[in-house]
């Protein structure tokens, strides 16, 4: 009798420490951009920005139990458990070829919300909003002076308020490497590509 039951209780056994593992990876993973990243959603304002994370740890989770209900049933020959098993393997494929195409859909959306809300920051630059620190971060995290390039700081606020002495300067100390350069264009100091 064993010689029929071994093999599948061992296939899925080991299927669902499988899924343990991958859970485990997407968890870490979705916990690491989530939290390296959460400024981007601080800027654009915008339930888009980290969903890709929420969901990558919200899969994880699903995998972990997915990967009980395997070895529960796998090891107790439970005919519920399995099928149960087997529907969310169904529900995991379904969701495999859906997730590419919405997010085909829906990422202009995300492009325009990150352009829109870093614009809208930079604009906020230097005000008690928050905007200051935000900005000054993706700049030093991804080495990139603002929006499309740096010459859109010529375009804020914070520019315009500079007092005359200091119109050289037309950057933020964080659109250069470790926070100086000689404000000149030309310098390669200056991060000359954009956040977006």
């Amino acid at each position: 009798m064993c010689q029929a039951k071994c093999p599948a209780k061992t296939v899925l056994t080991i299927l669902g420490i499988v899924f343990w593992a991958a859970a485990a990876g997407l968890i870490f993973c979705g916990a690491y951009v989530y939290s390296t990243h959460a400024h981007l959603e601080t800027i654009t304002k915008d339930t888009y920005t980290l969903i890709p994370a929420a969901i990558i740890i919200a899969v994880g989770v699903f995998l972990f139990i997915l990967g009980i209900i395997g070895c529960v049933g796998a090891l107790k020959e439970q005919k519920c458990l399995l099928g149960l098993f087997f529907t969310f393997l169904l529900i995991i494929f379904v969701g495999l070829v859906t997730a590419p195409i919405l997010a085909y859909i829906y990422r202009k959306d995300v492009d325009t919300a990150i352009h829109k809300g870093i614009d809208t920051c930079m604009q906020k630059y230097d005000n008690s909003t928050g905007c200051e620190s935000e900005i000054d971060f993706m700049q030093k995290t991804f080495k990139c002076c603002g929006n499309d390039n740096a010459t859109d700081w010529l375009n804020t606020p914070w520019y315009q308020h500079l007092p005359k002495n200091e119109t050289d300067q037309h950057y933020p100390a964080s659109c250069c490497e470790n926070g100086k350069c000689n404000y000149n264009t030309n310098d390669t100091a200056l991060y000359n590509k954009g956040c977006h």
